[in-house]
């Protein structure tokens, strides 16, 4: 429970010690949220609540709903877990699924991609599942430090998930930062967060920060890998 949540708070917590989250101050499609709900956590965002009041309560977090639910009366308690226990079986039967080929009735195959850089753990088990990462998020390590890394940690960061997924197809997204999503150690004022200066448009303007990231990639050689560039409006965006 927080009063607000960033992507970077968020990537540091352990995620085996997530049940649920409860913000105050947030917005259902801000980038923590929508994070935090790709992991499969419970998330109301936007709660009326004051998060110091509720240490020592029992709480129901009704993700799908948007609810927060406070010392609930037992046989609404007992009915959530039967809807938690519903929910584990269909977890496992997906997982179960993972191993059918993606084809569509027509027989067509279809690629299933992953949507990585939060998890490393959850993306491994992934790995021999699925075709390839359709969208890693650089910016997850980048959140994690106390400054820029070095060329070479982000070539052994992008040389591990490349071999992770062998010679898989990885789509490698560059710095995707902006003021609703900021490295601890570069705040960004911007009166609009989402088409104002933020992703290619900030690393066009900070050529050392770009290139070195660049670099890395190119450096990264096993494996398939294209670069992405976020928030580009087209070949002069500059």
């Amino acid at each position: 429970m927080a009063d607000e949540l960033s992507a970077t708070t968020l990537a540091e917590v352990p995620q085996d010690r997530l049940a649920g989250v409860v913000v105050r101050d947030g917005a259902a499609n801000s980038h923590a949220a929508i994070m935090v709900r790709a992991l499969g956590i419970p998330t109301v965002m936007g709660a009326d609540i004051q998060p110091s009041l509720l240490h020592g309560h029992t709480l129901i977090v009704d993700g799908y709903r948007g609810e927060l639910l406070v010392d609930p009366e037992p046989v609404l308690l007992q009915e959530y877990q039967r809807l938690i226990s519903e929910e584990n079986e269909l977890s496992r039967l997906a997982e179960d699924d993972l191993e059918r080929a993606s084809e569509l009735k027509s027989g067509e195959r279809v690629k299933v991609m992953l949507n990585a850089g939060l998890s490393p753990e959850h993306e491994e088990k992934l790995g021999n599942f699925v075709d390839g990462i359709g969208l890693y998020r650089t910016e997850i390590p980048f959140m994690l430090q106390s400054g820029f890394p070095s060329e070479e940690e982000q070539v052994a960061q992008y040389q591990g998930m490349l071999q992770m997924f062998n010679e898989k197809s990885v789509t490698l997204r560059t710095l995707d930062i902006g003021a609703d999503k900021q490295l601890p150690y570069m705040p960004i004022s911007e009166e609009n967060p989402c088409l104002g200066w933020r992703g290619i448009r900030i690393t066009l303007d900070q050529p050392e920060i770009f290139l070195v990231q660049v670099r890395a990639m190119l450096r990264a050689k096993r494996g398939d890998r294209k670069p992405q560039y976020p928030a580009a409006d087209g070949h002069q965006s500059r």
